[in-house]
């Protein structure tokens, strides 16, 4: 009968322990698992630092024909918990299509001045980029983007691959035109031509004149870059001509569009380009 007894004891108390083994397993795998998740915490340990500035809106060209002369301006919006005066600097670099690098850090403006930026203070940062020139290497260019504010944080990095390439067309740029004499019965008229093959590739550039007011063709006019006919100095790229309205005629006040061309000897045609200017009334 004790035995049965003994027997019978003996099973409670191992039932207990196990029921006790059971409860320490699961609070101590709880406790790890509430200390795991604490310590992973993404918030804190992974993820972007919140006192830091954030770039965010690139506008920039995905292509930049080689030896083109004009400046293109890039922009980048940022934002920084403390506000846009937080902002010490924002800032690129280039690595060229071998991956070299000169290492120069380029900063970008929200002056309202400096870097083509017209507005200051709108956190939209600005500067002006350069087409490779004709000596360059072609392909891709990576700009890395930053920003860094007064406290040494660094905001998140943005790249952009700028692609420089070879235009077989003659490239036109720098549109201009000034009726110049009080008369109104002269124009002159100008725009720069490059071409990858080189000036001599150059068959011929014009431009043509529309009278928007009342849609009307003035005319179409050769320019030329040989240092007469309106043009002052030769082989400079720049080709320019001065015309005058038609005889015992003057140029009537109002809207004119320029469209400049060019062609090459090879029959590749340029892009053409437009320019508006309003000729002024006489005064009074």
């Amino acid at each position: 009968m004790f035995g049965r007894k003994g027997a019978l004891l003996s099973e409670i108390l191992r039932l207990k322990s196990a029921i006790l083994f059971s409860i320490m397993i699961i609070f101590v795998g709880t406790a790890s698992a509430l200390l795991i998740s604490c310590d992973g915490n993404p918030t804190n340990h992974d993820g972007p630092d919140p006192e830091a500035p954030d770039l965010y809106s690139l506008i920039a060209p995905d292509s930049l024909i080689r030896g083109l002369p004009d400046t293109t301006v890039i922009h980048i919006s940022v934002k920084d918990p403390q506000g846009v005066v937080d902002i010490d600097s924002v800032f690129f670099t280039v690595t060229r299509p071998d991956g070299t690098s000169n290492g120069i850090i380029f900063l970008m403006f929200d002056d309202g001045q400096n870097g083509g930026d017209s507005i200051s203070g709108d956190s939209v940062f600005t500067q002006g980029i350069q087409s490779p020139t004709l000596q360059s290497q072609l392909g891709d260019y990576t700009f890395h983007f930053r920003a860094k504010d007064f406290s040494s944080n660094y905001s998140n990095n943005i790249d952009k691959i700028i692609t420089a390439y070879d235009s077989p067309n003659p490239v036109l740029s720098r549109p201009f035109a000034n009726q110049y004499d009080m008369q109104r019965q002269r124009m002159f008229m100008s725009v720069r031509v490059v071409d990858v093959q080189g000036q001599a590739d150059i068959d011929s550039a014009w431009v043509e004149i529309t009278y928007l007011d009342e849609s009307s063709l003035v005319g179409s006019y050769i320019l030329n870059d040989l240092g007469f006919y309106g043009d002052s100095t030769a082989y400079d790229k720049i080709y320019s001509g001065e015309i005058g309205a038609a005889p015992d005629s003057i140029f009537q006040a109002g809207n004119y569009q320029l469209q400049f061309g060019s062609v090459d000897y090879d029959s590749h045609q340029a892009a053409p380009v437009f320019l508006t200017i309003i000729v002024e009334p006489p005064a009074i």
